[in-house]
């Protein structure tokens, strides 16, 4: 299955705009298995049939997960054992909700230049950094806010 049309695989300098990849995965029905809020099946399982399906859904979820995610990373997150697992330690390790990824953006706007591009590659270059400053900038201010009210 297709990951929602979401283009941009995870990398080192982009979680805040790949985190969309949830959305995809609360429409298929799956969100619960990302926070562990879905029951699980009892232990023992009630039947090989209720087992079978807990496999077969978080082996589906692993698989859209892995797909959304750059292959210069995969390789360290691949052997991990469940999808929570995995959701979890992507969002541990790329979540940069910092002040130094949006120094980094200001950075990257500041250095960008339309060149050779035409407008519509260097506008939608432009927007793209614009809307993760634009999400950093509200993660970031949610946090201050949480803090102060702690």
């Amino acid at each position: 299955m297709e990951t929602g049309g979401i283009n941009a695989k995870l990398n080192s300098k982009n979680f805040a705009l790949w985190v969309q990849f949830r959305m995809f995965v609360e429409g298929q029905g799956f969100a619960g298995h990302l926070d562990e809020s879905t029951k699980k099946p009892t232990v023992p399982p009630t039947s090989n049939q209720e087992l079978a399906k807990c496999v077969q859904s978080d082996a589906e979820l692993r698989s859209w997960i892995l797909k959304s995610v750059d292959p210069s990373i995969v390789l360290g997150f691949h052997l991990l054992p469940i999808a929570t697992v995995i959701w979890k330690l992507l969002c541990d390790t790329y979540d940069t909700t910092s002040v130094t990824r949006q120094f980094e953006l200001e950075i990257e706007l500041g250095n960008l230049h339309q060149g050779n591009q035409d407008v519509t590659t260097y506008f939608n270059s432009a927007r793209l950094l614009w809307t993760e400053q634009d999400l950093l900038g509200a993660a970031l201010s949610s946090q201050q806010s949480a803090e102060l009210q702690a």
